[in-house]
């Protein structure tokens, strides 16, 4: 299960219905008050700044659920270019699920 804080997913569906009130729209569509929802959120994501990557990044976390590319993101990083470029690199994990291989 994924979960959301409260006081943020309230946020986000007031300011939904807020918009339905202002346009006079009915918020019945069970479809259309998911993809509003979305919106909002993608939305509230633009509007966070990021400067990428660079050399003098000391920390970069990969959050995510499982099977989202995290690691391939990773591996992807480690490519030879930034591997000349920034030296001491460390991966550190904390993730506690571990597929178990099977020898059947």
């Amino acid at each position: 299960m994924q979960e959301i804080n409260e006081d943020l997913a309230k946020d986000l569906v007031d300011e939904v219905i807020q918009k339905h009130q202002n346009t006079g729209h009915c918020l019945t569509d069970h479809d259309a008050i998911l993809q509003d929802v979305k919106a909002e959120i993608e939305n509230r994501l633009k509007a966070l700044t990021s400067k990428g990557l660079s050399a003098d990044k000391k920390l970069i976390q990969f959050v995510g659920p499982t099977g989202a590319g995290k690691t391939t993101t990773i591996a992807k990083l480690q490519h030879p270019v930034w591997m000349m470029t920034i030296s001491g690199i460390a991966l550190i994990t904390a993730d506690t699920y571990r597929i178990e291989q099977s020898n059947s």
